[in-house]
């Protein structure tokens, strides 16, 4: 976990170190998996629900809030809400305090700046195999996909990963190498070089 003491306040700084951290980062709607996610824990055995925390960070929605108050109460995972838009200042570290990061994206075509935040601090993700987020994460080694449609196959990623973290690909230099093209400077460079060698566009 990383440790910074001059930045803000997070919802995972007194967390247990006999759990590992799963996250949810964004505005939780249906379309980031929640319902799926909060599913899945409920099939875990009650041994694999006490070794695990789900933390959720963002505004959640309204029609999810019953869903995710009853992992709380009717299964041993911790469950810890930060219902708000979260700052910039704190997501890197929210995200770097994580064991495994959640892109459980339902249907969704594009990229993620979720992802290049993890990949940036070296944090592996559990993604849909669906659309761009899927095919990054496996060319790139940044975590394992899924089907994230079904609760079922999230669960099985998952109990896999507590009894081997290994289970959940990852490579730390591809995903530096990942985080490096994906700056702003790297973004600029690519669009100058795209304009000079075509000036007519």
């Amino acid at each position: 976990r990383l440790s910074d003491d001059t930045a803000p306040p997070t919802i995972l700084d007194h967390t247990s170190d006999q759990r590992r951290t799963i996250l949810l980062f964004g505005v939780l709607n249906d379309r980031k998996g929640v319902a799926q996610v909060c599913e899945a824990l409920h099939t875990l055995s009650p041994t694999d629900q006490s070794r695990l925390t789900l933390a959720l960070a963002g505004p959640l929605d309204d029609a999810l809030k019953e869903i995710v108050r009853d992992v709380a109460d009717a299964t041993n995972v911790e469950v810890l809400l930060d219902d708000r838009f979260v700052p910039d200042a704190e997501i890197q570290r929210l995200i770097g305090q994580s064991d495994l990061v959640l892109l459980t994206y339902q249907k969704h075509v594009g990229s993620s700046n979720v992802l290049i935040r993890a990949a940036a601090a070296g944090v592996p993700v559990l993604a849909a195999d669906y659309g761009l987020v899927g095919a990054q994460v496996r060319m790139r080694a940044l975590g394992t996909t899924v089907d994230a449609s079904d609760p079922q196959h999230i669960a099985q990623a998952l109990a896999g990963w507590l009894a081997d973290p290994e289970s959940i690909l990852f490579d730390a230099g591809s995903a530096r190498a990942f985080r490096e093209e994906n700056t702003a400077t790297a973004y600029a460079q690519t669009i100058f070089s795209h304009l000079l060698a075509h000036p007519g566009c």
